[in-house]
């Protein structure tokens, strides 16, 4: 808990969208254009439990596929 899993190697980290379908064990933080740096999407640990993550990259990506994962936080 309080560790952030990185999902690096997105053509448009910017633009790509990250979700998850547990939002009280993964806190998901999409990717951002920040001006002079891009940060990559990333997901929190909030509790011990299971959630899935889906990461959908971005039309500037078109050789991209969607990545759906699933994580396990323990104590």
């Amino acid at each position: 808990m309080g560790r952030t899993i990185y999902f690096y190697g997105w053509e448009d980290p910017a633009n790509t969208r990250i979700s998850t379908d547990n939002p009280e064990v993964l806190k998901v933080i999409p990717g951002a254009d920040h001006g002079s740096w891009t940060s990559t999407p990333c997901a929190e640990g909030l509790r011990p439990g299971t959630a899935c993550v889906k990461i959908v990259p971005s039309s500037a990506d078109p050789d991209g596929c969607v990545l759906t994962t699933q994580i396990t936080i323990t104590a």
